[in-house]
């Protein structure tokens, strides 16, 4: 497609029109925090300076996005910082017993303009309401109006493989393609003999093809596996990986949905991705997904 009709996505979020101060953090007490800030205590200089060179909103506006879609009393926190380098942290938690209702931590960089793989972790009471999709939706937003150019992850974690799938994650090069293909053919050789010759084929062409944005059309695999599941997780090859197909195989009974054969092939399956913030196929598909306000085609 040429140049000039690519679609973009462009940040509509408030831009800061002047430096921020102590202050403009003093109306959030400990639920915005930069390093040691607390309750009524000066912000210090040095983190003050940082937000100054690198982040573009003010720290409502950086509230706002971050928080938007969360249950109530979101904490949020800049933290080790060195030179362009931080780290965000977005987490709700029960301060009497310091149980964590939620949590989300990644560094990012201004120097590479790359935002680092970290972790998203819902307690169980809360899995399946949409807050690890909302805390990722919110993340991605936030970096794209501080000017960041790509966000890394690390997909692993029970649904975490076929989630950022969804959310237009591609994989992070052709060596990483290559390591993916591997674990998905291991993945695909438990189903095997309950899929058709048509199933196996699609899986086989896509890997193939070695495609970054392979996991793509493995995600988009909607064959029905839900009645061979039991079966395969008691041929699963540990512990680990049968806990992970058990948990997706109660999840889809429970909500009356099937255990499809994308999301089967890439639960619990370790890969490195990427999405570009200046990819407008990316952007498009995880605007499908996650529905974003603040970031907007045209």
């Amino acid at each position: 497609m040429p140049a000039a009709l690519q679609e973009t996505f462009r940040n509509i979020a408030p831009r800061r029109d002047r430096p921020v101060t102590a202050e403009d953090f003093v109306p959030f007490g400990n639920r915005l925090g930069l390093y040691y800030y607390g309750v009524n205590q000066p912000a210090d200089p040095e983190l003050l300076d940082f937000w100054n060179r690198n982040i573009l909103v003010m720290p409502q506006t950086a509230y706002d996005i971050l928080s938007r879609g969360l249950p109530p009393a979101v904490r949020l926190s800049i933290t080790d910082i060195f030179k362009g380098r931080a780290r965000l942290g977005i987490r709700r938690e029960e301060l009497r017993d310091g149980r964590k209702y939620y949590e989300s931590r990644r560094y990012f960089d201004f120097d590479e303009s790359e935002v680092q793989p970290g972790n998203v972790n819902v307690c169980e009471d809360l899995q399946g309401m949409g807050i690890g999709r909302t805390l990722i939706r919110n993340e991605i937003e936030f970096f794209h109006a501080c000017g960041m150019k790509r966000m890394k992850i690390e997909a692993g974690s029970t649904n975490g493989g076929y989630t950022w799938a969804q959310f237009g994650f591609e994989l992070d090069g052709a060596p990483k393609a290559e390591n993916f293909s591997d674990r998905i053919e291991r993945r695909l050789a438990m189903v095997k003999p309950v899929l058709s010759a048509d199933a196996i084929k699609r899986v086989q062409r896509s890997l193939a093809s070695r495609d970054m944005r392979v996991v793509w059309e493995i995600a988009a695999m909607k064959d029905d596996i839900t009645p061979y599941a039991p079966d395969m997780i008691r041929t699963s090859s540990s512990n680990l990986e049968a806990r992970t197909l058990r948990d997706a195989y109660y999840d889809a009974v429970n909500q009356k949905r099937p255990l499809s054969l994308g999301r089967f092939l890439l639960i619990g399956t370790f890969w490195e991705g990427v999405l570009r913030f200046d990819d407008a196929a990316q952007m498009k598909r995880a605007h499908a997904y996650c529905g974003f306000k603040y970031i907007q085609a045209g």
